[in-house]
């Protein structure tokens, strides 16, 4: 990589510098891996190329440079291109970046074919991974969702379809009342309209067999939006402002429900993080006690804004993983 090109990576490592001082860094997905991410890049060339992609690419949004747009492309383009030979030598020496890169291409892929692809390699590395997953630099993430599976096959029973209907709903009315707090941030509001229009729509469709292309067509929008959006702050998650975080909170929560009904966007791993995200922001909107609501002008009690997530985590079937 070019000495020029590297400002990339260091700006890489000074949002990861900036959360994790805060103690924000699991309110963000992946950022709670960036650490383990920016090590495999020192030796793993198409790990460097997945974080320099994704750092262009956010400041061509922030910065309007067409410059950045165009390193962001030929470093997502260099990322796959390495992804696709090193897949060929797998092994367990190769086998945490090539997971790491993966889990980082699935944010910065230009559409919802490009996302299924990627998924699908994610869950065929993940599979491959699962002998020697204690030894892996991601093995928290591998423990959680096993963990979890293994409690949910033998203590919960598996959800019923009015569950996932309940569930659904709950996320509805959710996101229809945190549209109306957050309608002072136009962007913030648009994305939690649009959420609760998916969920609606999915609701709507349950009984139906949805193809896997119009799953991931349905939530593509939104899994890259944090860093494809001007809107959205890394410094105001880092901050912990309340109104941001009760929006990510909702929105993770959004697509746990998703991933339970729309099982082929199911990625275990992915969720495990998101739960990860659900529990420290909770955490951190009870010591809050609530948030702070300029658009009802009142105060919103954390037992109001609790109900959503934790049904979401409750629901999710995770034995249903495709690995």
């Amino acid at each position: 990589m070019p000495l020029a090109d590297l400002r990339y990576l260091y700006h890489m490592a000074l949002v990861d510098g900036m959360l994790a001082l805060s103690g924000t860094s699991n309110m963000c997905l992946l950022w709670g891996e960036m650490r383990i991410m920016i090590q495999l890049a020192t030796s793993f060339g198409f790990v460097a190329h997945t974080l320099a992609a994704t750092s262009a690419e956010r400041l061509a949004v922030l910065t309007k440079s067409q410059d950045a747009a165009n390193d962001g492309a030929r470093y997502r383009a260099l990322a796959l291109h390495g992804l696709s030979r090193e897949i060929q030598l797998f092994s367990k020496s190769n086998a945490d970046a090539i997971l790491s890169a993966y889990l980082g291409c699935s944010f910065i892929m230009a559409d919802y074919r490009a996302v299924m692809t990627v998924t699908k390699s994610i869950v065929l590395v993940a599979a491959r991974m699962q002998h020697w997953s204690e030894q892996s630099a991601f093995r928290h993430l591998f423990n959680y969702d096993r963990l979890h599976r293994l409690q949910d096959m033998h203590d919960e029973p598996r959800p019923r379809p009015q569950n996932v209907a309940t569930l659904l709903a709950e996320g509805v009315q959710a996101l229809n009342k945190l549209s109306n707090c957050l309608r002072h941030n136009l962007h913030l509001a648009a994305v939690v309209r649009q959420l609760r229009d998916v969920l609606r729509l999915v609701d709507d469709k349950l009984d139906a067999d949805v193809p896997a292309a119009t799953q991931y067509r349905l939530i593509h929008p939104f899994i890259s939006w944090y860093n494809r959006n001007e809107a959205s702050s890394y410094v105001a998650i880092s901050e912990r402002d309340p109104a941001v975080l009760v929006f990510l909170l909702y929105k993770y929560s959004a697509f746990v429900s998703l991933a339970v009904a729309l099982p082929a966007t199911n990625l275990p791993l992915f969720t495990a993080i998101r739960f990860r995200a659900i529990v420290e922001i909770n955490r951190a909107m009870e010591e809050r006690a609530g948030l702070p609501c300029t658009g009802c002008n009142v105060f919103h009690q954390y037992h109001e804004l609790a109900p959503f997530p934790l049904l979401a985590m409750q629901v999710y079937p995770s034995h249903r993983a495709v690995y």
